[in-house]
């Protein structure tokens, strides 16, 4: 009798953390593109833009559900000086926290549709600077940043593929909002520079 209990005690718990699993999965992402801020229309150049992190989400029962990660991301601008054959690169390298909403369009099938959408916190890390002109580049120095928390939103859309029960690989495309103030601009209409973002990537999930 006494063994039979401990049994119960033991069984109870571990259903217990099951039941709290379920329906989350862990997601590993990688993804890559071109990064740039605003109010450098028109002297703006491609800067690759990098990031990988891993996410928790929940999906419950339904077609909607909520996640939460951590991403270190590579970002920046390049762009051309007042002499044309100048141009200022920047790099600038954050870890950033998404919270996010996730939507399925479809549950039954085995390639599903999804969209994200969600706020996106990132600390700023450090990063280097520099100009190139007639293809010499200048003595980097460090970046620096008017604020360095940075405040932004963004948005996925991607389809999911259900390799089996337990592992679902995703390609998607995703453009990051930023609203935090980068640098001071000094004249024109708007006093802000703000980091913009877009990229393509893919993740891989396994159900816990």
């Amino acid at each position: 009798m006494r063994k039979a209990c401990l049994i119960l005690l033991l069984f109870f718990p571990v259903k217990g953390n099951t039941q709290v699993l379920k329906n989350w999965y862990a997601e590993a992402q990688a993804a890559g593109g071109h990064s740039w801020y605003s109010n450098y229309r028109g002297h703006t150049l491609w800067h690759p833009h990098y990031k990988g992190g891993v996410n928790l989400v929940k999906m419950g029962g339904s077609l909607v559900g909520f996640g939460v990660g951590a991403t270190f991301s590579g970002e920046g601008v390049s762009k051309r000086c007042d002499r044309l054959d100048t141009r200022a690169i920047e790099n600038a390298y954050y870890v950033k926290v998404p919270l996010f909403a996730r939507f399925l369009f479809c549950r039954a099938r085995k390639i599903k549709p999804f969209a994200d959408a969600g706020v996106e916190w990132g600390f700023f890390m450090g990063g280097q600077s520099w100009s190139v002109h007639d293809d010499k580049k200048s003595s980097k120095e460090n970046t620096t940043v008017t604020n360095e928390t940075d405040l932004g939103l963004f948005t996925r859309l991607g389809a999911q593929h259900c390799l089996n029960d337990r592992f679902v690989i995703s390609g998607f495309g995703s453009y990051c909002h930023g609203l935090s103030q980068k640098h001071v601009l000094m004249g024109g209409t708007s006093p802000f520079i703000t980091n913009r973002s877009i990229v393509i990537g893919i993740g891989l999930a396994r159900m816990l």
